[in-house]
């Protein structure tokens, strides 16, 4: 594992996600949609929507997701949706000052966002944007709400362009104080991808950034960069303190999760030896295991979640303090996807 210290010593302002604001074409079906199959809680709406849009705040225990619709023409949701489909707009930090932790990263190479000083955001290469919040959009658990077994993020994956990736890394390492955790490179023999996990130290805020091994192809990334209109957040994972009845909640509510070649079980024994028991019931939801030098990590991965072919969801649980991210499971992971696409005739 490579550990690369951020070039900008000292900066301590980020304490953890804020939130993240998806925005959709129809904001009140996408709403349906989380909280019927993924079991978000309602939370009511936001007070600080953009000029023109609805914003509803919903909640999966720690996890805040907002989730926005144009309401008047003209609205940024509308020539947003009608471009990019449903995606992830803005993954907002929380910090001690808005301001100061605004200022310091334009100090530092950022470009503002589109809403600029006066949602303290700031652009990622014109995919998303960071906006920097001292309070989430609510600070405590909505009514009849209660803990959950998935309920906080445990990491997002971003897809970015062939030959970006390490631009993207720069990014996070000299603007926002992130550090790069690992890199790594997975063949299929179809498709490749190179990824870099970043991860800002004080408030263990991670992302894996992803690129496609090639210029132009039919692999996963390449196809979510085309439906995507561009880079974005490709996933986003929750952490789950069960991940089988987590895995059994959602499919009672309808998500379909990608299947895993029986194949991959063969081996799983000998692989990771403390989940030997487990086999049979992983085997018969298409749950991932890997281990490190810390525990095991257990994942598995949904269908897309709304009209695109793009942004999906992740299920990881973490035992015994694992801090990996699957680097075992990668190409299984890749196969499985490949072979969603051949289901839908790519």
């Amino acid at each position: 594992m490579t550990v690369q210290t951020s070039a900008t010593t000292g900066h301590d302002s980020i304490r953890g996600l804020g939130y993240l604001d998806l925005v959709a074409a129809d904001a009140a079906q996408a709403v349906a949609i989380l909280t019927q199959r993924y079991g978000f809680t309602p939370a009511g709406e936001s007070d600080s929507a953009r000029r023109g849009e609805v914003t509803y705040v919903l909640r999966r225990g720690e996890a805040v997701l907002l989730v926005s619709g144009a309401q008047e023409p003209g609205a940024h949701a509308d020539a947003f949706v009608a471009e990019h489909g449903t995606r992830v707009r803005d993954i907002a930090f929380l910090v001690h000052d808005a301001d100061r932790a605004w200022k310091k990263a334009l100090a530092h190479g950022a470009e503002p966002g589109d809403s600029g000083e006066a949602r303290h955001s700031i652009s990622v290469f014109g995919a998303y944007e960071h906006t920097f919040v001292e309070s989430p959009p609510l600070e405590e658990t909505p009514p009849g709400a209660t803990e959950e077994r998935h309920g906080h993020v445990d990491h997002l994956a971003l897809a970015v362009p062939y030959g970006k990736l390490d631009e993207w890394t720069d990014f996070y390492v000299e603007v926002l104080s992130f550090e790069v955790l690992m890199k790594e490179t997975t063949d299929t023999g179809r498709s490749s991808m190179r990824s870099t996990v970043v991860r800002e130290p004080d408030s263990g805020v991670t992302f894996t950034l992803v690129e496609p091994g090639a210029a132009e192809g039919d692999d996963q990334i390449s196809e979510f960069l085309r439906h995507n209109a561009g880079p974005g957040i490709q996933h986003i994972a929750f952490g789950t303190r069960d991940i089988v009845a987590s895995v059994d909640d959602w499919t009672g509510n309808g998500v379909r999760f990608l299947p895993v070649p029986d194949r991959y079980y063969s081996t799983l024994s000998s692989r990771v030896p403390a989940l030997r028991a487990e086999v049979d019931r992983l085997r018969s939801r298409s749950i991932l295991a890997d281990r490190d030098e810390k525990g095991e990590l257990l994942q598995i991965f949904t269908a897309p979640v709304f009209e695109r072919p793009t942004l999906f969801f992740e299920l990881i649980e973490r035992r015994r303090q694992s801090s990996g991210f699957g680097a075992g499971n990668i190409k299984a992971l890749f196969q499985a996807v490949e072979d969603e696409q051949r289901r839908r005739g790519r």
